[in-house]
C-alpha cells in the first residue's frame, strides 16, 4: 500500500507538472544588451513573451506594480500586449526599470525576478521571469562632496549651418510664388493688377456670365465687336484685320479665327433671318473660348 500510494502521488505530481508546462509556454525572454557600465538614472528594458492555452490567462492582480522599488531598482513602466490565435493567447510583457542607488565603487546589482500567475483554469499555474545581474558603475568615486568638487560646466551642442537650407527654402518659396502668380495671371478674370484689365479680358468676363442660348450669342458677338473697336481705337471691319494685326502682332496666331469671327458675326447680325447663304463658315470655337484666346493674346501668354 505504501508503494502504491507513493506511485500514485508521483503520477499525480507528474501530471500536474505536465499540465502546467502544457498550459503556459515561455516563448522568449529579452534582457538588456549591455550589462556593464550602468549608471544612476539609466533605464533598463526587458520583456517576456509567453503563450497560454484556453481557459488560462494572466491574472491582472499578479502583475508587478508600477513604482515598486527593490534594492535601488524601480519599475517605472509596464506594458502588456495580447493577441488571440485560436484557443491560445499570446502575451508580450515589457518592463522598464530605472536605477536609483548610491555606491562609490562598482557593484553587482540585479533586476528583480517577477512572477506571473495564471487564472481561469482548475490548476494554480504561474511562470517566473528570473533575475538579471549587471554591473553598476558610479559616476565618480567618493561621496557627494567629491562629485561637487569635480563638476564640469555643461557644453552647448554645436550649431548646424543652415544657410544652405535657407537658400533652398527661399528659392522654392519664390518659385511657388511666381508659379502661383503665373497661374492667376493666365486664368484670372478679375482685374487684380493694372495690366490684367484689358478690353478683351473685360469682354471675356461679360461673355462668361451669359447663358449659352441663341439670343445671347448675338449679344456676345456685339460685346466682342465693341472690344475690337476699343482695342483698334475706331470701328474695326473685316477689311481692317490686317492693319489690326500689324498694330498688335500678338494676335497674329489667332488671325484665322478673327477672320472667321467677322464672317460669322456679319452673317448673324446683318443677314435677314432665314437667309443662311452667308454662313459659309462657322466660328471655329465657342465664343467664350474665343474670347479667352483673345484675352491671352492681349496679356502676351
Amino acid at each position: 500500500m505504501i508503494k502504491v500510494t507513493i506511485f500514485v502521488s508521483l503520477l499525480l505530481a507528474s501530471l500536474h507538472i505536465y499540465a502546467e508546462e502544457d498550459a503556459v509556454t515561455v516563448i522568449k525572454i529579452s534582457d538588456p544588451a549591455q550589462s556593464t557600465g550602468i549608471h544612476i538614472g539609466d533605464v533598463l528594458h526587458r520583456s517576456i513573451a509567453l503563450e497560454t492555452k484556453a481557459p488560462y490567462q494572466i491574472a491582472k492582480d499578479s502583475l508587478p506594480i508600477k513604482g515598486t522599488r527593490t534594492n535601488g531598482i524601480e519599475l517605472v513602466d509596464i506594458k502588456i500586449n495580447s493577441t488571440k490565435s485560436g484557443s491560445n493567447t499570446h502575451y508580450v510583457i515589457d518592463l522598464s526599470y530605472q536605477v536609483f542607488t548610491q555606491s562609490s565603487v562598482p557593484v553587482v546589482m540585479q533586476l528583480p525576478a517577477e512572477n506571473f500567475a495564471m487564472t481561469g483554469g482548475p490548476l494554480a499555474i504561474s511562470t517566473n521571469l528570473p533575475t538579471w545581474n549587471f554591473w553598476f558603475s558610479p559616476l565618480v568615486q567618493g561621496g557627494i562632496s567629491t562629485a561637487k568638487s569635480n563638476m564640469q560646466p555643461q557644453q552647448k551642442p554645436s550649431l548646424l549651418d543652415v544657410k544652405a537650407h535657407q537658400l533652398r527654402l527661399i528659392f522654392w518659396a519664390l518659385l511657388c510664388v511666381f508659379g502661383l502668380f503665373g497661374i492667376i495671371y493666365v486664368n484670372a478674370d478679375r482685374r487684380w493688377l493694372p495690366f490684367m484689365g484689358g478690353v478683351f479680358a473685360q469682354a471675356h468676363r461679360k461673355i462668361k456670365r451669359l447663358s449659352r442660348t441663341k439670343g445671347n450669342d448675338k449679344e456676345a458677338l456685339v460685346i466682342l465687336h465693341q472690344a475690337f473697336n476699343r482695342a483698334y481705337g475706331q470701328n474695326l471691319f473685316a477689311q481692317d484685320i490686317g492693319l489690326f494685326i500689324e498694330k498688335y502682332p500678338q494676335f497674329h496666331k489667332v488671325r484665322a479665327d478673327i477672320e472667321n469671327f467677322f464672317i460669322y458675326s456679319n452673317a448673324s447680325l446683318f443677314t435677314q433671318e432665314g437667309n443662311t447663304t452667308a454662313l459659309t463658315k462657322e466660328l471655329p470655337k465657342e465664343l467664350s473660348v474665343f474670347s479667352n484666346q483673345l484675352r491671352n493674346c492681349e496679356r502676351g501668354v
